[in-house]
């Protein structure tokens, strides 16, 4: 019996192209624990597959993660078109785990005046990083009226704050 210390196995192979991105399909196959040894085995429990994308082969993945390659062909047009937004892990952790981490995901009421004022005028990227950094400090009321541009209800949320 072979052991294992990690309790997935994660495969990646390019499936096409499409518009200058390189889809992959990522497999993760789960393995049974041992309780007796105390390990992993290679016994698989369950296998779960799911479609990602990237700019080439080798490059980093983005954060995007669809059932069917149709479904992320959807998704890269967005992308493309500038309607929606991924970024990669280490962008992710660059404008978003980083600076939460510097503030101890916390904001003042201030802090949060200035995401408001951010989110008004800027891009989609802009947008999605402020809203990401609101979700991942917990600020879910906040960040659901900025998703819906609702700023005049952010406003008042901020104002009875």
């Amino acid at each position: 019996m072979k052991r294992y210390k990690t309790s997935t196995k994660e495969t990646k192979e390019v499936v096409v192209e499409y518009n200058g991105f390189v889809i992959y399909r990522v497999t993760i196959q789960g393995r049974e624990w041992d309780y007796f040894h105390r390990c992993y085995t290679d016994k698989i429990t369950h296998t779960d597959v799911y479609y990602t994308f990237a700019k080439g082969v080798g490059k980093p993945l983005y954060d995007c993660y669809r059932c069917t390659v149709d479904s992320l062909c959807e998704a890269i047009d967005e992308f493309i078109n500038g309607t929606t937004c991924f970024l990669t892990k280490a962008e992710r952790r660059k404008y978003i785990a980083k600076p939460n981490e510097e503030c101890e995901w916390g904001f003042s009421k201030k802090d949060c005046q200035k995401f408001l004022e951010e989110h008004k005028k800027g891009n989609i990227k802009t947008q999605y990083i402020i809203e990401e950094r609101l979700e991942d400090a917990n600020f879910h009321t906040f960040c659901g009226l900025l998703c819906a541009k609702d700023y005049n209800g952010a406003e008042e949320y901020l104002r009875n704050w």
